[in-house]
């Protein structure tokens, strides 16, 4: 605790006075698909135009994910438009889309990743990607359209953090949160750009963030699911290498609750 009070001393703008949950707005989707079979991307392609008189969007396609990374990459870089949804197909010869997933959410962490794939044993395969659904091909209008739909409906409701600073109110994207540890009256939350102390406690914060993909692993520690990378005994890795303990008696509901959404979400 020592080191994150001296820290505590040199930023006290990072210093919480208060926190609620607040909404964003929604705007036009920007789709990406992409997939090595051309015939599959004109076939979801196709699908997606059936629906732009009821949802608007625009579509783009891609047969080279190697291609495509690099484009993401240097959009990313210089600031301009990325897509708001990609279309990936999970197992392409080039790269497979389990790695571009991983690779992607480094460059770009907002975008909406919806897996397509033939294999329902792929889906517990691509969750350390971090995908928003899963669907089984051959793909249907209905599929597609309950998929961009459930995707609006995240993006209106889309919650964040307010946190109210000494200085400032600061609006933080709940997926920005790695995990939040119990440090003597303090509750720190750990962030992919760094931490926040506050005084609210770590149960309150449970009550608070549950709804919204968080977990409690441990007596000290809430981790965000959005964030986790892999599981072994005793221990839950996230996705940017922090190792945290968990406790025996919560494990195995853990275990369940990280994947009863990709089973449940299988169309």
């Amino acid at each position: 605790m020592r080191s994150i009070q001296k820290g505590v001393e040199k930023n006290n703008d990072k210093k919480v006075e208060r926190v609620k949950i607040a909404n964003v707005s929604v705007r036009l989707l920007n789709i990406m698909i992409c997939d090595d079979e051309k015939a599959h991307i004109l076939h979801l392609q196709q699908l997606l135009e059936q629906l732009q008189d009821e949802i608007s969007l625009s579509i783009t396609t891609d047969d080279s994910p190697e291609k495509l990374l690099q484009l993401l990459e240097d959009r990313a870089k210089w600031g301009k438009v990325l897509p708001d949804v990609l279309f990936l197909d999970i197992r392409m010869p080039e790269v497979d889309g389990i790695s571009f997933g991983k690779a992607l959410r480094n460059i770009a962490p907002d975008i909406y990743v919806v897996f397509t794939t033939a294999y329902r044993e792929y889906a517990i395969e691509g969750y350390e990607a971090q995908a928003f659904r899963y669907l089984l091909k051959p793909l249907t209008k209905e599929m597609i359209q309950k998929v961009l739909i459930e995707i609006q409906r995240d993006m209106g409701g889309k919650k964040k953090l307010l946190l109210k600073l000494a200085k400032e109110e600061r609006m933080l994207d709940l997926r920005e949160i790695l995990y939040l540890s119990a440090e003597d009256k303090y509750t720190i939350l750990y962030t992919t750009d760094g931490y926040y102390v506050d005084r609210t406690s770590l149960n309150d914060y449970e009550s608070l963030l549950s709804p919204y993909g968080f977990y409690r692993i441990h007596r000290k520690y809430i981790v965000n699911f959005y964030h986790h990378k892999s599981m072994e005994k005793g221990f839950v890795t996230l996705s940017q290498g922090t190792r945290l303990p968990i406790s025996r008696r919560r494990a195995e509901a853990y275990y369940g609750e990280l994947f009863r959404g990709v089973k449940e979400e299988l169309l």
